[in-house]
């Protein structure tokens, strides 16, 4: 089986007939299914998102990961931005 939406670091939440629109935020949750299914999730979705109420087990991830621009600078999941300073600053 696939971990790819368990170790990708995006949140895969979508809501009912938002097909191909995930919420592609940071994930700080994983949540399994019954079934052994895998998946991320921010923490917002987490406790308000219509997919992820098909989860039953939770499990906190770290609160960095990688800037989605460079891959290299560490970047704090729960500021909800995907890209680290040093990005953000050349993009201006």
């Amino acid at each position: 089986m696939s971990e790819s939406y368990a170790t990708d670091g995006k949140c895969h939440n979508a809501e009912p007939g938002t097909v191909g629109h995930e919420c592609g935020k940071p994930a700080t949750w994983i949540g399994t299914k019954s079934n052994g299914y895998r998946s991320g999730f921010c923490d917002n979705c987490k406790e308000r998102g219509w997919e992820a109420s098909a989860y039953i087990q939770w499990e906190r991830i770290a609160k960095t990961y990688r800037c989605t621009v460079c891959g290299e600078n560490p970047v704090d999941a729960e500021s909800g931005i995907d890209t680290c300073d040093t990005c953000l600053k050349t993009r201006i």
